[in-house]
């Protein structure tokens, strides 16, 4: 069974740059801490990155935006639901 996330659409790492505003160096540095990790990789290697890494990069700037850094921005994930409704209660 192929979940919705499966099925959508993919974003390149400059792709999804230039849609959030931030800069393809940001991304990878959250890649190398951890922090956002593209969900596929084309056989060459370059990043592909699913709607459930968008919402990822969405919460990340949200909690930067309110004064969190980098660190307890991930603590905060890593003990929260990747999901709307834990979206909404956060």
């Amino acid at each position: 069974m192929i979940g919705a996330d499966d099925a959508g659409r993919r974003w390149s790492i400059g792709e999804l740059a230039r849609a959030t505003g931030m800069t393809v160096r940001a991304l990878h540095h959250y890649d190398e801490i951890g922090l956002l990790t593209a969900s596929e990789r084309t056989p060459s290697g370059h990043r592909r990155y699913s709607e459930r890494d968008l919402r990822r990069l969405y919460r990340v700037r949200a909690l930067r935006a309110l004064g969190l850094s980098l660190e307890e921005v991930a603590a905060v994930l890593a003990g929260a639901a990747d999901d709307p409704e834990s979206l909404r209660r956060q």
